[in-house]
């Protein structure tokens, strides 16, 4: 039972996330705030 496949798994995982998070953060700041006031 090799552990290379489940690590590359888990950080392939990690980085879709990190993503799907900063997306959907970026969403909320677009929908609270409008694209003209950010910055």
């Amino acid at each position: 039972m090799s552990t290379a496949p489940q690590a590359t798994s888990v950080a392939s995982g990690l980085r879709i996330q990190t993503r799907v998070t900063g997306a959907l953060i970026m969403r909320e700041i677009v929908t609270r705030y409008g694209r003209h006031n950010i910055g």
